[in-house]
């Protein structure tokens, strides 16, 4: 595991995320750690996914809430005046099971690692 090459997703969702931003996220920390990250949108439509979304890693198919720093480490904002978070090991990155969303690989996706609840015509 090579977490020097995951240094360039440090703080990389300061300022929201797109999922072009979370497909190449999920890209590098997967490639670097082997764990997978997902985010589940509301909807997505001719524009896009929007709505309020969450952020998961998955592991042997199973949704998990992210655990250990990451999310924090992720979303650190340095021009925000946020305290610098030290990245946890790869193995506290999988929490608990999460309850929602059921099913979540059945929704509409990307192919990559975005998912919405709803698709919108």
């Amino acid at each position: 595991m090579e977490l020097q090459n995951i240094a360039d997703c440090e703080g990389v969702f300061a300022n929201g995320y797109t999922s072009e931003m979370i497909n190449e996220t999920a890209r590098d920390l997967a490639a670097a750690t082997g764990t997978e990250m997902i985010c589940v949108w509301a909807y997505i439509d001719d524009f896009g996914y929007g709505g309020d979304s969450q952020i998961y890693t998955v592991r042997d198919g199973v949704v998990h809430e992210i655990g250990g720093t990451l999310q924090d480490w992720l979303h650190y904002n340095a021009d925000g005046g946020d305290l610098r978070v030290q990245l946890s090991p790869p193995d506290t990155w999988v929490g608990v099971v999460a309850t929602e969303p059921q099913g979540w690989s059945e929704l509409s996706g990307d192919g990559h690692s975005n998912y919405a609840l709803e698709t919108r015509n």
